[in-house]
């Protein structure tokens, strides 16, 4: 019985950390898609379209 329990409780509390894990890898993403948008933004006006490209395409 206390077995079980234990196992459950793993279970769940990994189940937790990887949805925690999940949520920071997206948010992460986002924030470097963001970056990058304003950072090719802001190069356009001194660097090639193609460089812009190429950075945009990360």
């Amino acid at each position: 019985m206390a077995k079980n329990s234990s196992v459950s409780t793993r279970r769940g509390r990994s189940s937790t950390l990887r949805r925690r894990n999940t949520r920071l890898q997206s948010s992460e993403r986002l924030i470097r898609k963001l970056w990058i948008r304003r950072f090719c933004q802001r190069s356009k006006l001194f660097l090639s379209s193609r460089a812009t490209c190429d950075l945009s395409s990360l």
